[in-house]
Order: structure tokens, then C-alpha cells, then sequence
């Protein structure tokens, strides 16, 4: 019963003084105690209603450090989680980028830029030579075009040196005829 009292009276005490700091509880102690010789005599009462706000404010400050760890525990976490994700999508940007800037021909990675520079100079250099085929193509069709004029004509000159000569054969022939029919009426 009498822990009972005094517990309600720690209470009531805590209660009335727990606005105040326990800097200024422990002066206020002070004042109200009784000086018997150079030693004080404090309300045992008051004491334990001090000793308990004295550990209220202990155990508070003790889960507020250990709120704090947690916190800083779980934020070191979620900072650690963070930096993993932030790695992640760094990685992440710089395969897309690599992506956007090059492409893959013949299972090698080029640069966009040099693919477009080898594939106008390849096309250029096709075309080049295409243009080389064709002029070399129409020169050559132009000369087959004369050489089959000048075989036409060569043959048609040929035809009719055979036709001349033919006729000329055959009209030696007749001659030859002609006159070995003279002769021979001659000799008859």
C-alpha cells in the first residue's frame, strides 16, 4: 500500500513537473530539500519521482535512438536498393544507347555513322562502276554494231564478187563452149 502511494505520488509529481526539463527538475529538487549540515535531505518521494523521469526520459531517448537506427537502417537499405536500381538502369541506358548509336552487320557491332559512310561509298563505287559497265557496254555495242555493218557489207561485196565471178565462170564456160563447138565443126 505504500508503494501504492507513492507510485500515485511519483505520478503526480511526473505529471505536474514533466513540462519541465531535468536541468530544471533537478534544481527544483535542489531548492526544495532541507540542508542538514553541509549535506541535503531530499523527499525520498520526490527522489523516486526524479529517478523515474530521469529513466522516462533515458527509455525515450533509448527507442528514439533505436527508432533513429531502424530508420537509418531502413534508409541505408533503401538507399543500398537505390543505388543497385540506379546501377541497373545506368547499365540499362547505356546498352539502349549502344543500341541507338550502332548497328549489328554480320554479327559486329558498327556505329550508325560509319555503316552510312561505308554504304554511300559502297553505292557510290557501285555506281561508278555501273557507269564503267555501261560506257564500256555501249562502246562495245557500238563497235559490234559497225563490225556487223562492215561484215554485211564485207559479205554482200563477197556475194557479188561470187555472182561476178560466176557469171564471168559461166560465160567463160560458153565462150569455151562456143568455141570448142567451132572447132569441132571446123574439124568436121
Amino acid at each position: 500500500m505504500k508503494q501504492v502511494l507513492y507510485t500515485l505520488i511519483a505520478i503526480a509529481i511526473a505529471t505536474t513537473s514533466y513540462s519541465q526539463t531535468l536541468d530544471e527538475q533537478f534544481e527544483s529538487l535542489k531548492e526544495d530539500s532541507e540542508t542538514f549540515k553541509s549535506y541535503k535531505v531530499i523527499d525520498q518521494s520526490k527522489l523516486n519521482a526524479f529517478w523515474n523521469m530521469t529513466m522516462d526520459s533515458v527509455r525515450n531517448l533509448k527507442a528514439e535512438k533505436a527508432t533513429i537506427a531502424n530508420d537509418s537502417k531502413s534508409k541505408d537499405n533503401t538507399i543500398t536498393d537505390i543505388n543497385s536500381t540506379l546501377e541497373t538502369k545506368n547499365a540499362q541506358i547505356e546498352e539502349l544507347e549502344t543500341q541507338i548509336s550502332t548497328i549489328e552487320v554480320f554479327g559486329l557491332d558498327v556505329s550508325k555513322s560509319s555503316f552510312i559512310f561505308f554504304s554511300f561509298f559502297t553505292i557510290g563505287a557501285l555506281i561508278i562502276v555501273l557507269a564503267g559497265i555501261l560506257y564500256k557496254y555501249k562502246d562495245n555495242n557500238r563497235i559490234a554494231r559497225v563490225k556487223v555493218k562492215e561484215y554485211e557489207k564485207l559479205h554482200h561485196d563477197f556475194e557479188e564478187y561470187k555472182r561476178t565471178a560466176l557469171d564471168k565462170q559461166m560465160k567463160l564456160r560458153r565462150d569455151l563452149q562456143t568455141e570448142r563447138n567451132k572447132l569441132e565443126e571446123a574439124r568436121n
